[in-house]
């Protein structure tokens, strides 16, 4: 089984989508409470903006795993970036966000993700400074350019929302 996982999470590099859904699926067959497939399931959900497929996968794991930050940090980030408005859910997102910080403080992903739960949720203070953090977080750790410069522009969006806002008050 890991095989077949591991290969799914190759396509899954390389966008192939529907590779990588049928090599999960396959093992979810054989292992329905596979941890590793089912997450690898709901990240393939999370790219291609099936966003409620992705929230039933996650949801459960949560609890199952409730100390696997990532699982929270991805839950998050569907509810604070979805644009189906029937599933965003600020301030969910935020505590999940939070929750995640606690266990990962030192990870950029979940400083960004966070960002983008406190801006849904109209706190563009807040959501300029944990872009700004993960900015310097994936600075400092080296992350690739193409992370850092889509850090760097959140960080340009929330500064905006921050300023503007500033302005209306």
């Amino acid at each position: 089984m890991e095989k077949l996982i591991n290969l799914g999470y190759k396509a899954l590099q390389t966008a192939q989508s529907s590779t990588a859904i049928s090599f999960f699926e396959k093992v979810l067959k054989q292992e329905p409470q596979n941890k590793r497939a089912r997450a690898g399931l709901a990240t393939v959900m999370i790219q291609t903006d099936k966003h409620q497929a992705a929230i039933a996968l996650l949801e459960p794991m949560i609890k199952e795993f409730p100390d696997d930050y990532t699982l929270k940090n991805n839950l998050a980030w569907v509810l604070a970036t979805t644009r189906d408005p029937a599933l965003r859910n600020g301030p969910r997102a935020i505590q999940l966000a939070q929750d995640a910080l606690l266990s990962a403080p030192g990870d950029g992903h979940v400083w960004s993700t966070l960002a983008e739960a406190y801006a849904i949720s109209g706190h563009y203070k807040k959501a300029l400074r944990s872009a700004e953090q993960a900015l310097q977080l994936g600075r400092a750790s080296n992350m690739e350019a193409q992370l850092v410069e889509d850090y760097r522009q959140q960080v340009e969006r929330c500064r905006k929302a921050a300023e503007t806002t500033a302005i209306l008050e």
